[in-house]
């Protein structure tokens, strides 16, 4: 309920994902549903649909509990397939992650998913920029290099388009205008 009144004042609509919640969420045109999709105008579709692969192997491996991986070999596939009927309707995209779920700092492994599943190359790299910045009401400060917004920008080696898992190798940081990583 805090959550809920801290968004409604800074003029934001949620919706949340446990069952029920998400389709009233829908109904109130909602601006962000993680993992499900709506064609309300203004709704963004924000999904991991990385991190199954993750479970299955490394959950596996370390002995998970045999919950955890029948739910996730239950949804991983109709997650996916909603991922990619979503982007063949024209749902808008904003990048996210359940990075809780697999280390901190493998967010880039998704990006090659995204197009697997539908999108273009662009339009991975531009729902983690520019749609996120939209989704956000930040598009005046962000997602974009351009004169009057923040200098965060990364680099990677080589054509960026070509093979996005490149964005796992990140070789140059500036963020605010301070460059933080520079491997040259």
């Amino acid at each position: 309920a805090e959550v809920q009144s801290t968004t409604d004042q800074a003029g934001f609509r949620f919706g949340r994902q446990p069952e029920g919640a998400v389709e009233a969420a829908g109904a109130e045109g909602s601006v962000s549903v993680k993992g499900r999709f709506f064609t309300t105008p203004g709704t963004y579709l924000v999904a991991d649909i990385y991190n199954g692969d993750y479970i299955a192997e490394v959950g596996e491996k370390e002995g998970w509990p045999a919950e955890y991986l029948r739910k996730n070999k239950e949804t991983t596939e109709a997650q996916r397939n909603g991922f990619r009927k979503a982007v063949a309707a024209g749902v808008k995209v904003a990048y996210g992650t359940d990075s809780g779920v697999y280390p901190h700092g493998w967010n880039a492994k998704q990006l090659p998913y995204m197009v697997k599943y539908g999108m273009t190359p662009m339009q991975a790299l531009q729902s983690a920029t520019i749609e996120a910045a939209r989704l956000l009401k930040w598009e005046d400060k962000v997602g974009a290099i351009k004169e009057g917004k923040y200098a965060d920008i990364i680099a990677v080696k080589g054509d960026r388009l070509g093979d996005l898992s490149q964005f796992e190798q990140v070789v140059f940081v500036m963020k605010g205008g301070v460059v933080y990583k520079d491997v040259q």
